[in-house]
C-alpha cells in the first residue's frame, strides 16, 4: 500500500519566515510561471486523496497547481494523467483553464495528451431556471482559456497546431483557427491581443489563411455582442448572406491594430492570399478609413498591395468598377492625405486599370505620386 501521508508529499514552496520570495532562481521561477497553490488548498487535496481517491485528487491539484500533489498521484499511485470525471476535463484541462503553467508544464512532462486541447468539449453545469434546476450543456475549447504564457509553452513544445481548424458552436463561422477566434476579442482584452501575436509569430501560422464569415438579420441571431454584429454591419451593410475574409481582413475589421502592424510587417504575408478576398479586403480598408480606424498602416498595406502579384492579378481583372476606385482612392490617400476630385474621370474598367497601372508603377519604382 502507498502511503498518502502528507509528509510523504514534496513541500510546496513557500515564502521565507521574513515574508520575502524564496532565495533560489528554481523557486523564484516556480513562483513566476504561476504557482499558486496555497498550503489551504494543498491540504484540502490531502483530503480529498484520502476521500475520494487519486483520481479526484489529481483532478483538483491540477486545478490548483499543486505540483507537489501531481508528483505524488502520478509517480507514486498511477501513471495514468488521462483522468475524465469532473465536466469532461482532463487534468491538462484543468490546468489549463485555471492557468495553472507549471501545473500545465508538469503534466506534459508526465505524458499528457494534447491532442483534446484544440477540440470542443461539452461541460454539463446545474442551471436554475423557472424555480427549479437543470442540467445545461456549454461548449468550452480548453485552450482558448490558457494565458500567454501557457500558449507560449504549447507553441515551442509543438504541443497544439496553430492552423488546425476549431468546429466551434459560435455562429460567426462554423470552422476557424485559434488565431481567428482570438481575433474576434482581441480588441477588449490585452492577454488575448497577446495572445494572437504569439500564435501569428508562430513560424509554422500560415498567415494567408481565411474563413467564411455569416451575416444574421439581427444581431441576437448569432452574434455574441451588439458592437460585433454593429462592425459587420457598418463594413458590408445588409445585403450580404456570407464572404469570405482573410486573417489581415479579420484583423482590420475588428480593430486589432498589434496584430495588423504585425502582419504588414512580415514578409510570409500575402494580402491577395487566397484568391477571392481581396475585394473583401479593400472594401474593409476604406469602410475603417472613413470612420478613421485605418490611419497610420495606409503606407506599408500600398506597399505590399503593390507587390502582390495575386492583388494586382484580381484588382486588373476584376469588373466591379468600385474595387478599383478604392484602390485608386487608398493610393492618394495614403501619399497625399485627401482624394482629388478629378481622378475618377470615367467609369470605364480599361481607363481604370491605366490608373492602376501607373500607380502600381510609381510604387514599386518609389516615384512621388501624380498630382497631375
Amino acid at each position: 500500500m502507498m502511503n498518502t501521508q502528507p509528509n510523504s508529499l514534496v513541500p510546496l514552496i513557500t515564502p521565507s519566515a521574513t515574508g520575502s520570495q524564496p532565495a533560489t532562481a528554481e523557486q523564484n521561477q516556480v513562483l513566476a510561471l504561476g504557482h499558486r497553490c496555497s498550503p489551504y488548498h494543498h491540504a484540502i487535496n490531502v483530503l480529498t486523496l484520502k476521500t475520494k481517491g487519486w483520481q479526484a485528487a489529481l483532478l483538483r491539484a491540477s486545478k490548483t497547481g499543486d505540483v507537489a500533489m501531481i508528483d505524488h498521484v502520478v509517480l507514486n499511485l498511477s501513471d495514468q494523467t488521462e483522468v475524465l470525471r469532473s465536466k469532461n476535463q482532463t487534468p491538462l484541462m484543468k490546468a489549463i483553464i485555471h492557468d495553472q503553467p507549471e501545473a500545465c508544464k508538469r503534466l506534459l512532462e508526465l505524458g499528457a495528451k494534447t491532442e483534446k486541447l484544440c477540440h470542443t468539449i461539452e461541460e454539463r453545469h446545474w442551471h436554475w431556471h423557472w424555480k427549479s434546476f437543470s442540467i445545461a450543456k456549454i461548449s468550452v475549447i480548453p485552450v482558448y482559456f490558457c494565458s500567454s504564457q501557457t500558449l507560449q509553452m504549447l507553441l515551442d513544445g509543438h504541443r497544439i497546431n496553430p492552423n488546425q481548424r476549431i468546429t466551434v458552436s459560435c455562429p460567426y463561422f462554423e470552422m476557424v483557427t485559434l488565431l481567428e477566434f482570438h481575433n474576434l476579442k482581441a480588441r477588449s482584452s490585452m492577454d488575448t491581443s497577446n495572445k494572437c501575436l504569439l500564435l501569428a509569430k508562430d513560424p509554422r501560422t500560415d498567415l494567408n489563411m481565411c474563413s467564411d464569415f455569416y451575416m444574421p438579420r439581427r444581431w441576437v441571431d448569432r452574434y455574441v455582442s451588439k458592437s460585433s454584429y454593429n462592425i459587420f454591419i457598418q463594413v458590408f451593410g445588409r445585403s450580404v448572406d456570407a464572404f469570405r475574409l482573410s486573417l489581415l481582413s479579420q484583423s482590420i475589421l475588428f480593430n486589432n491594430t498589434a496584430l495588423t502592424e504585425y502582419l504588414l510587417n512580415d514578409p510570409r504575408l500575402d494580402p491577395g492570399m487566397p484568391n477571392g478576398t481581396a475585394q473583401n479586403l479593400l472594401t474593409i480598408v476604406m469602410r475603417k478609413q472613413f470612420r478613421g480606424l485605418f490611419g497610420a498602416n495606409k503606407n506599408l498595406l500600398m506597399e505590399k498591395l503593390a507587390n502582390s502579384t495575386s492583388f494586382c492579378e484580381q484588382l486588373l481583372t476584376s469588373n466591379n468598377l468600385t474595387f478599383k476606385e478604392n484602390f485608386i482612392s487608398l493610393h492618394y490617400l495614403a501619399s497625399m492625405g485627401v482624394i482629388p476630385s478629378h481622378i475618377f474621370k470615367s467609369d470605364n474598367i480599361e481607363d481604370l486599370n491605366h490608373q492602376i497601372r501607373q500607380i502600381l508603377s510609381r510604387i514599386r519604382d518609389g516615384a512621388p505620386p501624380d498630382y497631375q
